[in-house]
C-alpha cells in the first residue's frame, strides 16, 4: 500500500487503482497497469467493461512466489524498459 503516493508520484500514475512490479534489483518487471483485486462487470461510458482482478491477483502471486522464473516476469513491451522514475 503506498499511503503517501511515492510510487504513484514517481510514476506518474494518474488512475488508481495502478500497479508497477518493481523487483528487489529496482528492476520496472511489468509497468503501470490497472491493479484491481477482484473480478466484477462495471460499466464505462454505458458500456459493459469486464474487470479481471483474480487473473491480476493470480499472476501476482506468481511473480512473488517464483521472481524471475516466473512466466509472469519480463513480459515487458519493449518501450517498458525506457520507463525510469523521476529523480
Amino acid at each position: 500500500m503506498d499511503a503517501k503516493h511515492t510510487v504513484s508520484s514517481a510514476f506518474q500514475f494518474v488512475n488508481v487503482p495502478m500497479g508497477v512490479w518493481i523487483d528487489e534489483q529496482g528492476r520496472v518487471v511489468r509497468p503501470a497497469e490497472p491493479a484491481w483485486t477482484s473480478t466484477r462487470t462495471d460499466t464505462f461510458g454505458g458500456k459493459p467493461l469486464a474487470i479481471e482482478g483474480e487473473i491480476y491477483v493470480a499472476a501476482l502471486r506468481d511473480w512473488v512466489a517464483n521472481g524471475d522464473k516466473s512466466e509472469m516476469d519480463g513480459e515487458l513491451p519493449e518501450a517498458a524498459g525506457a520507463v525510469l522514475p523521476e529523480a
